[in-house]
C-alpha cells in the first residue's frame, strides 16, 4: 500500500474532510491570488489608461480649431524681408547688436543661408542678436558651432549658419 493512502487511511473522516477542504481551500484562493487578481488589475489598468487617452483625444480636438488659426494667422503674420536681402538684414541686425566689429566674415550659401564667423564675440550680445533675427525677420539658426575665446571671458569665436 501507497504511504499516502496509508497515513489517509488513518485519519478519521472528519480530519479528511478537513483535509481536503482546507486543500481546495488553498487551491481556490491560490488560483485566485495568482491568476485571477492579478488579470483584473491588468484590465483596470487598461480601462484607466484607455480612458486618459480618450479624455486627451478630446482635448486635443477641443483646441484643434485653435490650433488652426494660429498657424493661420503664423502664417499672415511672417516678417516681411522682401525689401532687403539676407545679408543686408545681418548686416544691420548686427551693427544694433553691437556686434559687427566681431564678424570677420559673411559667407552666402546659396539664396536662404548665411555663414557668419565669429572672433572676440562677446556671447550675451549674440545670443540676444540671434534672438532678434528670428523674432523680427524669420531667420534662424541652421547650424552654430563655438568655442571660448582663450584667455577672453565671454568671448566666443566659431561659425554660425542662418537661413530663412
Amino acid at each position: 500500500m501507497n504511504p499516502i493512502n496509508h497515513w489517509l487511511a488513518k485519519l478519521n473522516v472528519r480530519e479528511r474532510v478537513l483535509l481536503f477542504g482546507g486543500g481546495a481551500i488553498l487551491l481556490v484562493s491560490g488560483l485566485y491570488a495568482y491568476t485571477y487578481q492579478p488579470l483584473l488589475e491588468a484590465q483596470q489598468q487598461l480601462d484607466t489608461a484607455i480612458e486618459n487617452q480618450q479624455r486627451l483625444n478630446g482635448f486635443l480636438q477641443s483646441i484643434s480649431g485653435e490650433v488652426t488659426t494660429l498657424r493661420s494667422q503664423t502664417a499672415t503674420n511672417a516678417p516681411d524681408t522682401s525689401g532687403q536681402s539676407l545679408l543686408g538684414i545681418i548686416d544691420s541686425g548686427s551693427e544694433q547688436a553691437g556686434i559687427k566689429p566681431a564678424i570677420k566674415r559673411l559667407q552666402p550659401e546659396g539664396q536662404d543661408n548665411v555663414t557668419v564667423s565669429l572672433e572676440q564675440c562677446p556671447f550675451d550680445p549674440l545670443i540676444d542678436w540671434l534672438a532678434m533675427l528670428s523674432s523680427n525677420n524669420g531667420i534662424s539658426v541652421k547650424q552654430i558651432s563655438l568655442g571660448r575665446e582663450a584667455g577672453d571671458t565671454g568671448k566666443v569665436k566659431g561659425k554660425v549658419l542662418l537661413g530663412l
